[in-house]
């Protein structure tokens, strides 16, 4: 037992023995180095023992040896030891001021809170006082790096100023500290030319961290074959622990140069680990836990276990979360480990505020510990306060969700307030989504200025992808930049080569819709490729686009069977708009057209998915009967449905039943409203313009009416059409124009009879076109046809004057008549001439 060494009463050792204890310790012998330190501690006070074992005690210091010899010990024994060996150092405080700067590294790097870093900082400082370069080096490492958990300020300066102390004492080991203080400030060249000057120190103790350092300069320089040569010859002197922990994590992650090497990885992070790095048994406790081929909880938990003990809060952190959410501890008889995540949680947060996230969201929950939201607030608030970006993250997000009011309800303003904390303290979640409430102006007036300013804060410091695509959409929009779509796709495609989903997703937009071609040209294939990445990536909206693709055709050999059982799948990833196209589908197709389940499925778009434009197809399908009874009521507030939900084209049917008094209720001048707001959208038909053409709802305007009807003119709709064709056949609101007023009922005769009456009469008169009355008279006779009362009557005129038709009295007869039935009042004066007389 290694206690016993310590405890036993023993006589100082002979010089023989001594000899072959230090043979021993150079070489690592951990066991040879408790039984001379247990001797030393019990023959402390003999002062000429110390002076026969001050080299060999001095050598037990360097090159990692104390570290791997405490590292064996269990907390009972180490507090014991460590107790034994401080006392020991201070006997050795008059012989050799060095032991002063021993002393003061032991207790800086002490296990289960031992450390003591007043007595770090007094011991090193009167060693360098002394003229000890170790201490000087002790200082310059503290105050340059400072801590605030350990009541040490930073002060590079200071720090710098003792490098430069330890350099003219002793050339390697300051010229070395003074690189290493250069390297960590960003000033890699300096360091370089420095540790490049360090002559003859392969056989220092300080060999293994020279060249450590010359790899990770090497790294800098992207030479990875170069680093590895160096940590390579590090390792091989066996005195660091960093060398293998570096070396390690490049076999763990690999790059361009090394494969993975899992086994090589572990078996250097343990070395690493036993010589001290509490950094390296995070690393590898943390692999062991969440690596799915070498996973080994047990071990994974024996290291984070022990790495805590080094003071080492970010394993004490994980160790609290593989107790609280592990499966393994989900069990009865584990049940105390929850409790004692909770524990570490507590102890750890003020010198590891992301203890304080964490312990906030327990108190959320309320499973392992009792839910208490305004301790929630409190501990984010403070873990705000310590410095911390992410628990400003937390707060600003979970106001955004409700959680912390009173009725549930979001506050956008506290969000954003957070955020921007958050993003002050260099969150990058912060950072992001703080531009983005400025971008859609969420719970503050749209910002361009400080949207970019986040934006490129996101991207300067942390190369953030949520970043790219909100400066995507920014070049999109045009919002506090000019309108450029090759710059948004570009921003994409810098974030596509990280493996985003949605930035692929979006690439295969841009090419199925040709945005930037010269003549809007799709490239589908580009842009199945792209969806297919997406899709793969679990994006299932770029899933739904290769659903889409496979029924239509596009950029993939149609295949409706497929296409359909996708869309299905769709469904049941909640991708609702999927029940659209199925919709649609059953609406169009000619082989399968099956108005019932068209409208099941439009249904169903509506209500689980609350998609706006099934909103307006339903009331459509109301409104003409189509798999549904015909129900006007109900096709009206579906529209009113669809406008509440921003689809806003659907004011146009809204408009038209109003205008044309289909339900119950409904003024002729109610349209005019509704007309008005689809125009605030850009959508028009020939409502609007008959509102202003007649005084419906509003003062007549001709000039009004002869705007809009050409806007619904020129979003194709035919009645539209019809109307500014006959403002220009009389100049309303417009110079007369018989030859587009032609050219109108020409385009849309096929669909609208009005018009192909109108196109008739143009043969007839020659009006916009060439007189033919033949032509005249075909057109007229196929109107007649339709039921169209004024063909009717004309063509009954012109069989009675036989022009363009052969002169048929009874035919004209028979036309008027048809007319007159029609509701013609001419054709009835001439029918029932006797009706018209004064009595």
């Amino acid at each position: 037992m290694i206690l016993s060494k310590y405890t036993d009463s023993l006589l100082p050792f002979s010089a023989s023995d001594l000899d072959t204890l230090q043979t021993e310790i150079k070489n690592k012998n951990i066991e040879s180095w408790h039984t001379l330190m247990g001797n030393i501690t019990q023959n402390a006070k003999d002062g000429a023992y110390r002076k026969a074992v001050k080299d060999t005690f001095k050598l037990m210091f360097r090159e990692s040896r104390e570290d791997e010899a405490m590292f064996v010990l269990d907390k009972e024994e180490y507090e014991i030891i460590f107790s034994k060996i401080t006392a020991t150092l201070t006997s050795f405080f008059d012989d050799d001021i060095e032991f002063r700067a021993i002393a003061a590294h032991f207790y800086r790097d002490a296990r289960f809170e031992l450390s003591d870093f007043e007595k770090v900082i007094n011991y090193a400082t009167e060693a360098a006082e002394k003229g000890n370069d170790l201490g000087m080096s002790i200082l310059a490492y503290q105050y340059y790096f400072g801590s605030q958990s350990k009541g040490v300020e930073q002060d590079k300066e200071k720090g710098f100023d003792y490098a430069d102390k330890a350099m003219l004492k002793n050339p390697i080991n300051g010229a070395f500290t003074k690189a290493f203080l250069l390297f960590y400030d960003g000033n890699a060249e300096v360091a370089e030319s420095i540790v490049n000057e360090i002559q003859d120190f392969e056989n220092n103790y300080l060999a293994s961290s020279i060249y450590t350092l010359k790899a990770e300069l090497a790294l800098q320089k992207n030479q990875t074959k170069e680093a590895i040569e160096f940590l390579e010859k590090a390792v091989q002197l066996n005195q660091s622990s960093h060398p293998y922990y570096l070396l390690g994590r490049f076999y763990l992650y690999g790059n361009e140069e090394i494969q993975p090497d899992f086994e090589k990885s572990i078996s250097l992070l343990e070395k690493s680990f036993k010589k001290g790095a509490s950094y390296a048994g995070l690393t590898l406790g943390t692999f062991l836990i969440y690596n799915d081929e070498f996973r080994d909880i047990d071990k994974g938990q024996a290291i984070l276990e022990k790495t805590s003990s080094f003071n080492n809060f970010s394993a004490s952190y994980e160790l609290a979360k593989l107790y609280l959410f592990n499966e393994k501890f989900n069990t009865e008889s584990n049940k105390e480990y929850k409790q004692k995540g909770i524990s570490i949680l507590e102890n750890i947060k003020e010198n590891h505020p992301p203890a304080y996230v964490e312990l906030a969201y327990q108190l959320m929950i309320g499973e392992n510990i009792a839910k208490d939201a305004q301790k929630s607030l409190n501990y984010l608030e403070q873990g705000a306060e310590k410095g911390y970006g992410y628990a400003a993250f937390y707060l600003g997000r979970e106001y955004q969700n409700g959680i912390f009011s009173d009725d549930n309800s979001p506050n956008y303003q506290k969000a954003l307030y957070w955020y921007e904390r958050g993003a002050e303290l260099d969150s990058v979640e912060a950072i992001e989504i703080a531009g983005k409430y400025y971008r859609l102006g969420v719970g503050v007036e749209p910002n361009p200025e400080k949207t970019l300013a986040y934006i490129n804060k996101g991207i300067e410091i942390f190369n953030s992808d949520f970043s790219k695509i909100e400066l995507a959409l920014c070049y999109e929009t045009g919002f506090g930049v000019e309108r450029n779509y090759q710059k948004a796709f570009e921003a994409y495609q810098s974030v596509a080569e990280n493996n985003n989903p949605y930035a692929h997703y979006r690439m295969g937009l841009y090419y199925r819709d040709g945005v930037l071609s010269e003549n809007e040209e799709p490239d589908f294939e580009k842009a199945i490729h792209h969806f297919t990445v997406a899709a793969n990536l679990d994006y299932p909206v770029a899933h739904y686009e290769l659903s889409k693709a496979t029924l239509y055709g596009n950029g993939i050999e149609i295949d409706t069977q497929k296409g359909l059982e996708m869309l299905h799948q769709d469904l049941e990833n909640e991708i609702f708009d999927a029940a659209v196209d199925i919709a649609l589908y059953y609406e169009a197709n000619t082989d399968e057209r099956n108005p019932e389940k068209a409208f099941e499925y439009m249904k169903k778009a509506v209500e689980d998915g609350n998609a706006p434009y099934a909103m307006y197809k339903l009331g459509l399908y109301y409104y003409s009967g189509f798999g549904v009874e015909e129900n006007n009521e109900e096709a009206k507030k579906y529209y009113q449905l669809a406008v509440n939900n921003n689809y806003q084209y659907a004011n146009i049917p809204l408009g038209n039943m109003e205008f044309w008094q289909e339900t119950e209720g409904s003024k002729e001048e109610n349209g005019f409203e509704y007309y008005v707001k689809a125009a605030e959208f850009g959508y028009y038909n020939y409502g609007l313009g008959m509102c202003y053409k007649y005084g419906i709802g509003t003062e007549r305007n001709l000039d009004k009416a002869y705007q809009a009807l050409k806007q619904g003119h020129e979003q194709g709709d035919i009645l539209a059409k019809y109307h500014l064709g006959m403002c220009y056949l009389e100049g309303d609101g417009t110079s007369k124009n018989e030859t587009q007023s032609f050219e109108l009922f020409e385009s849309i005769a096929e669909y609208n009879n009005a018009a192909k009456y109108q196109l008739a009469k143009a043969y007839l008169d020659g009006k916009g076109t060439d007189k033919n009355v033949e032509t005249g008279a075909k057109y007229l006779q196929e109107v007649a046809q339709e039921d169209y009362a004024p063909a009717q009557y004309d063509l009954g005129n012109l069989y009675l004057v036989g022009n363009g038709v052969e002169e048929n009295t009874e035919l004209a007869v028979e036309w008027f008549t048809k007319a007159a039935e029609n509701g013609h009042k001419g054709a009835a004066r001439i029918i029932n001439p006797a009706r018209n007389k004064r009595k």
